[in-house]
């Protein structure tokens, strides 16, 4: 037998003690027959790195000529040194220096016998807190609660602390029968004699009857044949008390304090159109707000997670990592004390916030994790987003295996695959399709008149071809014409000669590709001070902007909207007015739509039903249908040494150049 150096360790022959299973995230195969086999990994930088315990389990002595360990992929492997044997319940350590390779935090160790067969392996997602190991009947695999590296695993239960006992609310039925389920989350029994069950009036009153308890960790169920005291006389529980569809459920001690309660509901508990599948009840028992429940009757709740999707994911690239979620429901969901966590839970677990409580995320509304404000820790280049409610339990989860070059988005909403996003619409719909996006309007008149200003938030040309617009009204549609593109980074002008249709105050602009609905804006009543934009451009809030060039809005960046309170507030853009009034600009008469440039193309006659010709859009300083003085205005304003803008008021009489000309003016 060769001399094995610290790289290789044998210790003698003896018993693998383990008796409790740990939950861990790890996955792992059927026990392997016996013979040479995994015992325990060390995956996360052990001392002095990872490691790999073997063991052998069979009755005679195996030497390892031949045999062979890989971790998930094939190009590293690591073959025993010739004539290694290791004796009937021994084990064999075999450290990353010898190993030629590191194990990472989602990983596989794999064992080939001589004949390349598959011998054992084990897999995991996750770096354990001290290392995985197999347990002592060797039927699965656990986190240990020490690393004993060349030794026998050790998982230690973790010890029960006596708590007293008490009584909880813990489910509720109130269709078609009425009964209430009480559980003691304690480890000593509670005498309750004279405790009192009310509904949502103090009229209606029922007690437990003198000599009652509930055991340690019991479910206690009064029926409505349940016999309890009414004032002194014994009566069932449904004489005094019958569950309504709005109702409440009151917990008083025997000397008359509320002691627990269910909260107030508004309708009988239904799943899927059955009542008599449904109840309310508590996830864990006895903690936390009822949700709706299947109905478990004496047993361990079964809650029904809310409907709640992750939607969009930030891990690389933008100011902060961030998760976008989205409500499926019907309803809203009460997300108080939810949290976000990444693949590590235990070593991230206090970098994560709860949310605050009154967190309401409405049906259909988005909610948006952000880093250094929910979580502390990074979301990695490849990792798992896990949401949480406020009792720990996994509501949405997806792991991904590396960062995207945009956003990974669901394509549609809430049901459709992740899939990398050009753009990232934080606490917006997703840039499904076609990422071409509103970025200003003018609904007021503006200058030649009304006009809306679409971004390309792409690094490439955009094909914006067939792109319909519409605004509320679908009658009211106009298809970009083909050909149509947009430079990377850049903006296309459609004016009002082009559209067909003005704006009005309250209205809406809508972007269509086919039948799906790229983007959309909506302002309130009346027009906007200014115009109606994105800040910052592309990707912000839309907000009344405090300059109508159509250049960049000058306005604070605003945040996405959430469902967070008031605690947390998005910044809208400035509503200063812009520097010519709207009355100034009112009394300077409008030329007719026939006089002007016809929209998209600078060549195309004026918009008497035949459409526009295509064009290709730069950049945004060559917008087209703008006038030359108002290009020039905007260039100016981009480069200060160049001559000053010409006067907004001089735009409507500027003539329109030639696509050769206005080719010439941007180059």
């Amino acid at each position: 037998m060769p001399r094995l150096n610290r790289v290789l360790t044998m210790t003698a022959a003896c018993a693998i003690g383990a008796t409790a299973l740990i939950a861990t995230p790890a996955v792992a195969t059927a026990a392997p027959a016996p013979g040479l086999q995994i015992n325990e990994v060390e995956s996360s930088g052990g001392v002095p790195g990872d490691w790999i315990e073997f063991t052998n389990t069979a009755a005679t002595a195996i030497t390892l000529d031949g045999w062979v360990v890989k971790d998930n992929k094939d190009d590293s492997n690591y073959a025993f040194p010739a004539g290694t044997v290791v004796e009937p319940g021994a084990f064999l350590v075999v450290e990353e220096e010898q190993l030629g390779f590191g194990l990472g935090k989602e990983d596989s160790v794999r064992l080939f016998d001589p004949t390349a067969a598959l011998a054992d392996e084990y897999s995991w997602t996750g770096h354990a807190v001290n290392t995985y190991g197999v347990t002592a009947d060797r039927t699965g695999w656990a986190e240990t609660t020490e690393s004993t590296k060349g030794a026998a695993n050790v998982f230690t239960a973790p010890e029960v602390p006596e708590t007293p006992g008490e009584i909880r609310i813990n489910e509720v039925d109130s269709q078609p029968a009425d009964w209430v389920e009480f559980f003691n989350p304690g480890t000593e029994a509670l005498d309750i004699s004279g405790y009192e069950i009310r509904d949502n009036s103090d009229d209606h009153r029922w007690q437990f009857l003198p000599g009652t308890s509930i055991a340690a960790g019991e479910f206690l169920v009064v029926e409505e044949s349940t016999i309890g005291l009414v004032g002194g006389v014994e009566a069932a529980f449904r004489d005094p008390i019958g569950i309504g569809s709005a109702d409440e459920i009151r917990l008083f001690d025997d000397a008359g304090t509320l002691i627990d309660r269910s909260g107030t509901w508004s309708g009988h508990p239904v799943i899927g159109g059955d009542s008599l599948a449904a109840t309310l009840a508590r996830c864990p028992d006895g903690e936390g707000p009822f949700v709706l429940a299947n109905i478990t009757k004496g047993a361990v709740n079964d809650c029904v997670l809310p409907n709640l999707a992750i939607n969009e994911i930030e891990s690389n690239g933008d100011a902060t990592d961030w998760v976008e979620v989205v409500n499926l429901e019907p309803t809203a969901v009460d997300l108080s004390g939810w949290t976000l966590m990444d693949d590590d839970p235990v070593g991230h677990a206090d970098q994560t916030t709860p949310l605050p409580a009154g967190t309401i995320l409405e049906p259909g509304a988005y909610f948006v994790f952000d880093q250094n404000v929910d979580f502390v820790f990074g979301l990695g280049n490849g990792d798992t987003v896990t949401v949480r409610n406020a009792a720990g339990t996994t509501v949405a989860q997806h792991a991904y295996a590396a960062h995207a070059e945009g956003v990974l988005a669901r394509c549609p909403d809430g049901t459709g695959e992740f899939a990398d996003a050009a753009i990232s619409t934080k606490g917006l719909r997703n840039a499904c399709g076609n990422p071409v996006r509103i970025n200003e309007v003018e609904s007021d008149g503006g200058s030649p008149d009304d006009w809306i200003e679409l971004v390309n938030p792409t690094a490439t040309t955009l094909d914006v071809s067939g792109i319909v617009v519409k605004d509320d009204d679908d009658t009211h549609a106009y298809a970009i014409p083909a050909g149509t593109t947009i430079a990377a980074g850049g903006y296309l002008v459609i004016e009002r000669a082009a559209l067909g249709f003005g704006l009005g105050g309250g209205d809406t602009v809508r972007l269509f590709e086919g039948d799906a609905l790229l983007d959309s804006t909506t302002w309130g009543e009346g027009h906007p001070a200014t115009t109606w934009g994105r800040c910052p451009d592309a990707t912000g809030a839309f907000a009344a902007t405090s300059e109508s060039t159509r250049a960049p809005p000058t306005c604070a960046p605003a945040r996405s909207p959430s469902a967070r309170g008031p605690a947390r507030p998005t910044s809208p853009c400035s509503t200063r007015r812009r520097r010519s009034s709207r009355t100034a600009r009112a009394s300077t008469p409008r030329s007719p739509p026939t006089a002007r440039s016809s929209g998209l193309s600078t060549t195309a006659p004026a918009r008497s039903g035949s459409s526009p010709s295509p064009l290709t859009v730069p950049s945004r300083s060559s917008t087209v249908g703008r006038t030359a003085s108002a290009h020039a205005s905007r260039r100016t304003r981009r480069t200060p040494l160049r001559p000053a803008p010409t006067p907004r008021a001089s735009r409507s009489t500027a003539p329109v150049p030639s696509m050769s000309a206005w080719s010439a003016t941007t180059a």
